[in-house]
């Protein structure tokens, strides 16, 4: 879309905040900055940027539109032109497209987490491929993005309320911000870097497991194992040295001798004192089924997993 659609259907969209209105947008430096000049009501109102392609933006812009609570200032439609925005505004909130022409997602967030202060950041992506439970811990999301325009005011709500709450307790922490862009930064890693190598007894090679194939993984007998749908594979690493490397990839150390994949849980057990049964998908193959019972959790764990879950 030419920047002057972009302005034209910018210009025409309802700007209200609430009972706010705000002033049409204008061009400048190649990004588009709209600053409503907003007097702000009693609940404060995230000020932020989107950083996309016009089409997806127009679409992320319409959503926060419908939602309010928020003002956008500007959007950017690559690295520089946010860093731009970012630098003419004082901002609460970025919707980054991670990956951006030019500067990617990721490396503006980088120059944002030197700040003092630094914005919350959402990530917005169009496929699932960064492990999504790992950011919402640090009231930072990562949405998905769907074409339906219902569908995405009801999963961006859920990101302005986290935002809210997040800045509610207390100012961005640029030490969170700069833990989670490593996360991010070893999930875009060569493909080769994540795989997992584990030894195949029955086929006699090493195999190269995907972490999104692993359901859990435990202890046994002094051996670590990674356990799939199709077979239990010995591995090469400690739990506490797979704890590390699968930081980001969606697991979680439900016990000393445990690291289960959040993927693949489906349904938890109150067992009335605090602790919780964790039922995993059990559709497992005779090579794998032997190792599959359920995981409890302590109360404090499972303190932990109610939160990761938002629940």
């Amino acid at each position: 879309m030419h920047i002057n659609e972009l302005e034209g259907r910018r210009r025409s969209a309802d700007l209200r905040v609430r009972s706010r209105s705000a002033a049409r947008p204008f061009e400048t430096g190649g990004c588009l900055d709209v600053d409503s000049h907003v007097t702000r009501q009693e609940s404060p109102v995230l000020r932020t940027v989107i950083a996309d392609e016009d089409a997806a933006a127009l679409l992320v812009q319409e959503a926060l539109q419908l939602i309010g609570k928020v003002e956008v200032v500007g959007i950017a439609g690559n690295g520089m032109e946010c860093l731009e925005l970012c630098e003419r505004h004082d901002l609460d909130a970025l919707f980054l497209e991670i990956r951006l022409p030019g500067l990617s997602g990721i490396e503006v967030a980088e120059r944002m987490s030197q700040l003092d202060h630094p914005p919350l950041i959402a990530f917005i992506t169009k496929v699932d491929e960064y492990a999504v439970r790992a950011f919402e811990l640090n009231a930072v999301d990562y949405i998905i993005k769907m074409n339906d325009l219902p569908a995405m005011v009801e999963r961006i709500s859920r990101t302005v309320e986290r935002m809210q709450a997040a800045l509610a307790r207390n100012p961005s922490d640029p030490d969170e911000l700069r833990a989670m862009i490593a996360r991010l930064a070893r999930q875009q890693a060569h493909p080769l870097q994540r795989m997992l190598p584990v030894r195949d007894a029955k086929e006699g090679t090493i195999r190269l497991l995907d972490p999104l194939e692993v359901i859990f993984i435990t202890r046994r007998q002094r051996r670590t194992m990674l356990v799939t749908r199709q077979y239990a594979y010995p591995a090469y690493y400690t739990i506490d040295s797979l704890d590390e490397r699968l930081d980001g990839e969606g697991f979680f150390r439900a016990n000393p001798g445990t690291l289960i994949n959040t993927r693949y849980i489906e349904h938890l057990l109150p067992n009335g004192d605090g602790s919780y049964d964790v039922f995993l998908k059990s559709d497992l193959s005779e090579g794998a089924e032997a190792y599959h019972t359920p995981v409890t959790l302590s109360r404090s764990r499972a303190r932990q997993l109610l939160r990761m879950l938002h629940i």
